[in-house]
Order: C-alpha cells, then structure tokens, then sequence
C-alpha cells in the first residue's frame, strides 16, 4: 500500500514537472522572439534556471519509476534508442548550462 501511495505521488510530481517545464519551454521561446535588453535577460536567466531545476528533476523521477524500462522488457534490441534517448536529455541539460553560463557571463 505504501509503495503504491510513494508510485501515485511520485507519478503526480512527474505529470507537475512535464507542465512546468512545457511551461517554461513557452516563455523561453516567447523571450527569446523579443528584443534583447537588461529586462529580457533577467527573464531569461529566471527561465533558464528554472528548467535547470526542473528538467534534471523530472528526468530522475523517470528513471526512478522505471522510465522505458517497460519498452525494454518488451523490446530489448530496441536499447540502442533509449539508450539515444536517454544522451538525448544529458545534451539538454548541458544546454541549459551552457546557455545559463552564457547568460550570466554577459
């Protein structure tokens, strides 16, 4: 019982991460259509580091319950694609760094 209760709320946190980072990806993309000024890369940086939290988050709430271990169990020559997948969200987050780092050097 208290396994499933840690599963629901754990699943919960997931499907709140996902929203907030869609979120997020919505301002970024509407940021950076505007002009650059002192005003927009302060909103930049807020964005920026909020998914910087948030992805690296929703990511190892994934792994922990056991994100495409399913297709694996299924499909196990398909590793190399999740295997892909899972570079995939590590490109994302250094990204985010990078891009964060660039921010705060200017």
């Amino acid at each position: 019982m208290i396994q499933n209760e840690h599963s629901s709320v754990t699943v919960r946190l997931i499907e709140e991460y996902a929203t907030l980072e869609f979120i997020l990806l919505g301002d970024l993309r509407d940021l950076l259509e505007d002009d650059f000024d002192e005003r927009t890369r302060a909103w930049l940086t807020a964005v920026i580091n909020a998914l910087f939290e948030t992805v690296p988050r929703e990511f190892e709430l994934q792994e922990q319950q056991g994100y495409l271990t399913h297709v694996l169990e299924e499909f196990p020559n398909w590793t190399p694609q999740v295997d892909q997948l899972r570079a995939e969200r590590r490109e994302i987050h250094n990204r985010l760094l990078e891009l964060r780092t660039l921010l705060l050097a200017n």
